[in-house]
């Protein structure tokens, strides 16, 4: 797939949920927008959040640099200035 090649790489989700859609970032690029029919699932306060995995079980081979959440949506270019800022980190 297209993470499947042993590099960095930025990936970033932005759930508007005014509009049911998520769109998914990957290395500064929007890859594919998605619309939740019926709305977004909402799983209430208390279930635990995995990143990595789904539902704790299996999961990515691999490491995760650095997660953020945040109460806003982020444009195309925000996405884009934080995957240049972190692959400067990597050395990329």
């Amino acid at each position: 797939g297209i993470l499947n090649n042993n590099i960095f790489h930025h990936v970033a989700f932005v759930i508007n949920e005014a509009n049911n859609i998520q769109n998914v970032y990957v290395d500064g690029q929007l890859y594919y927008t998605y619309t939740f029919f019926g709305g977004i699932p909402s799983y209430g306060t208390n279930t635990p959040l995995y990143i990595g995995s789904r539902n704790g079980s299996g999961g990515m081979i691999g490491t995760v640099g650095d997660i953020r959440i945040y109460s806003t949506l982020l444009n195309d270019i925000e996405i884009a200035t934080i995957y240049n800022y972190q692959k400067s980190r990597y050395g990329l």
